[in-house]
């Protein structure tokens, strides 16, 4: 099916591209785990060197330019060493270096070929948006005789992408259990825990030092902070006032400096009573607003926040507050955080709301009939052979926290056997990064297909500047102008004739935006060689299930 690009967008746009700070990526974690814990032997079989134990302290510390030194001197003195090759493999990741990085792992791999090798590469493919490729080199480790940490961390992290949470915690465990002092290992596994329990260990371990930047922590003072006050709650979070099986609001038309500038689509919200116009945003995670839109509703400050997105000054400051009341149309939602912004947004609305908002529902954006429906998502199985489930009554992240034992532990459901709802079978599963929802595309004749994010507070299409230059000439476009809430977008570029295929849709352009997303890509460590605006779906149904990893693209009969 072709999409026309005849939604007739201005030739300006705005994108809002909505980062919710999370924990970074690049946490690291306790400093006391740098003894040289779980070492392995060298190629040589000899044990590992004085250099071996302090490139990994140093790793763990967060100092990679000196930990890249210790693993490049010790492959000078052992050229064979897989312990060097993916040691230093792994601190080019950490140094955002992919293509060094991966052309590490490919030189180690032609010297010497071993397990923990072959998982570090998967780490390469998964940086690179090579899931199905990583998924492959981690599965053969953990099959294998020798059981890797990482490789079960690497598919605890597809898992979560994939929305199998409990398959993840299963994952993750492992994986702490045979790596505790791996900082990775250990960053996701305090993400995979209740945040009741993600409390005192945040406390101890901003207690003392450790390796982590200034604004890593900041970020995780933040959160602390959050926690702390969410906690207080007697619901600990957002709740429906009560059940629907189904609700429906209107879809309003967003609009820029001329009346007929369309940006996007936007709903009427009321929150703590008081009305505000808030765009719908794939791209975005739950409710950001302006901060004289949360001082009229009299919301309570909860604590400090920072919040990015496109642009290039960096992350704007804000902060978490309380809405008692938050409603849209018939559905209410009762004690809600809410991320408010100090300076005035560049939406010119009064905000943004995110779809992942409504995620305990199948989402229908109906933009050709301006309408926002839900409806209860069918219930899936209580078992799955092969497949973790997600019960009745789970927490909105769909986190679930309960261990369970190795002895019962099913098969590992892969990328190719996720289970669907039988009416769901015509669906396309995407990965889910957090809010981030990403589809594989087909992008001209390149074999590998891509990750573009769908992102309707975006009003056009983007292409990473990178895989743009792979399919078509790119040039520099002085006179564009995009924007972001981080600010303009310093360099933006035009790429000629595009042509991409994703789900059942078929488009093409003449002329496609491109930008640099390497600091989109970065953040959830996995490469986004696109984005999908509004223009690309003005002309259909979006339909979306969070839950399960899906989404549909329906038209008009």
């Amino acid at each position: 099916m072709k999409a026309p690009l005849g939604c007739r967008f201005p030739t300006i746009r705005l994108a809002t591209g909505v980062l919710l700070f999370a924990l970074s990526a690049h946490a690291q974690t306790n400093s006391a785990s740098t003894t040289g814990q779980e070492l392995t032997r060298s190629s040589g079989g000899q044990d590992d060197t004085d250099l071996v134990i302090e490139a990994k302290a140093l790793y763990r510390q967060g100092h990679f330019d000196e930990a890249a030194q210790k693993y490049e001197q010790l492959l000078q003195a052992q050229p064979k060493s897989a312990e060097a090759y993916a040691g230093l493999t792994r601190v080019y990741l950490k140094q955002q270096k992919v293509q060094l990085a991966h052309d590490t792992i490919s030189l180690g791999l032609r010297v010497v070929e071993s397990a923990p090798m072959r998982v570090a590469l998967g780490e390469v493919l998964f940086r690179e948006g090579k899931l199905p490729e990583a998924e492959s080199e981690w599965l053969n480790a953990v099959n294998s005789d020798h059981a890797n940490a990482r490789a079960y961390l690497g598919l605890a992290r597809l898992s979560t992408a994939t929305t199998q949470y409990e398959q993840a915690k299963r994952e993750i465990d492992k994986a702490h259990a045979l790596g505790p002092s791996d900082p990775d290992i250990e960053f996701h596994w305090l993400r995979s825990l209740k945040p009741s329990e993600q409390v005192p260990y945040l406390e101890n371990y901003l207690s003392h030092e450790q390796g982590t930047s200034a604004e890593e922590q900041t970020h995780l003072r933040n959160y602390l902070e959050f926690l702390k006050a969410q906690l207080k709650s007697p619901t600990h979070g957002c709740q429906l006032a009560s059940e629907l099986p189904s609700a429906e609001a209107d879809l309003l038309l967003v609009t820029g400096e001329r009346p007929n500038q369309i940006r996007g689509y936007g709903l009427a919200v009321a929150l703590n009573g008081k009305n505000s116009k808030l765009q719908v945003d794939t791209g975005a995670s739950g409710i950001l607003i302006d901060h004289k839109v949360a001082q009229k509703a009299g919301l309570t400050r909860l604590s400090d926040m920072t919040v990015g997105g496109f642009g290039d000054r960096g992350e704007s400051s804000g902060y978490f507050a309380m809405a008692e009341s938050i409603k849209i149309g018939p559905l209410e939602l009762r004690d809600c955080p809410v991320m408010v912004v100090d300076k005035r947004s560049v939406l010119g609305e009064d905000g943004v709301i995110g779809t992942d908002t409504f995620q305990e529902f199948l989402i229908n954006l109906d933009f050709h009939h301006k309408k926002l429906r839900l409806r209860k998502l069918p219930r899936r199985p209580v078992t799955d052979p092969g497949e973790a489930t997600v019960r009745e009554g789970e927490s909105k992240t769909g986190t679930v926290a309960t261990a369970v034992d190795a002895a019962t532990e099913p098969p590992y459901t892969s990328l190719a056997k996720r289970w669907v709802p039988g009416e769901f079978l015509s669906f396309t599963h995407v990965f889910r990064f957090g809010h981030m929802l990403l589809i594989p595309t087909e992008v001209g004749d390149i074999q590998e297909s891509r990750l573009f994010l769908i992102d309707t507070g975006s009003a056009r299409n983007v292409l990473s500047v990178n895989v743009a230059r792979e399919i078509t000439k790119v040039r520099l476009n002085t006179r564009m102008t995009f924007k972001g809430l981080s600010g303009s977008v310093n360099k933006v570029y035009g790429a000629e004739k595009t042509e991409l295929h994703f789900s059942n849709v078929l488009q093409y352009a003449e002329n496609q935006t491109a930008i640099d997303l390497d600091h989109m890509s970065d953040s959830i460590e996995t490469e986004i060689s696109g984005v999908f605006g509004v223009e690309t779906f003005c002309p259909f149904d979006v339909i979306i299930d969070y839950r399960d990893g899906l989404v549909a693209f329906d038209t008009e009969p």
